[in-house]
């Protein structure tokens, strides 16, 4: 019998837990969501324009290559850039992720 309270409150307790993010993680989520979509509008538009379609847009390598007219390595290579600039632009500010 104690198993089975224990079984319940279990549920009980993962049920308030289920509950969604508090309000100051809603505010934190929401604050870095707006950092980081700063960072990638101040990126030059030819490393901002293949991330924006990859991510946003959900494109593949090859669509976005088709859409700039350039290699498929241009979008690689320009993709891996903005990567790493949108890194140290980010650090720099302290997001640590």
């Amino acid at each position: 019998m104690d198993s089975t309270n224990r079984l319940e409150d279990e549920e009980k307790l993962s049920s308030v837990d289920d509950v969604g993010p508090s309000p100051e993680d809603a505010v934190l989520k929401e604050e870095e969501r707006t950092i980081i979509m700063q960072a990638v509008a101040d990126l030059p538009e030819k490393f901002r324009l293949p991330i924006y379609l990859f991510y946003s847009s959900s494109m593949s390598i090859k669509e976005i290559a088709q859409i700039l007219q350039v290699p498929e390595g241009t979008v690689k290579s320009r993709m891996n850039k903005a990567k790493q600039v949108l890194k140290r632009e980010l650090e720099a500010v302290g997001y640590d992720r």
